[in-house]
């Protein structure tokens, strides 16, 4: 559903790591959760469309795991 965020995961993120955060997508008048939701839809051509129309960004906020390290247990510091 967001072939935007596969790409740029691809190529900013480490090959082996969990990350947790949120998909959103902002507007001029803030997130907006509507324009979200018709994003998941089943037709690929309309996946395409909407993400060149309304990109969606990923707000991570957790690493919990890098390589073979486990950080689930780990404090939030």
């Amino acid at each position: 559903y967001f072939p935007e965020l596969v790409e740029a995961a691809l190529v900013e993120l480490p090959e082996r790591c969990v990350i947790d955060g949120e998909i959103v997508i902002a507007t001029a008048d803030g997130l907006d959760f509507e324009a979200l939701q018709l994003r998941l839809h089943p037709a690929a051509s309309r996946v395409q469309m909407l993400a060149g129309k309304t990109p969606a960004a990923f707000i991570a906020f957790d690493l919990l795991a890098l390589d073979d390290t486990d950080y689930t247990s780990r404090p939030f510091v």
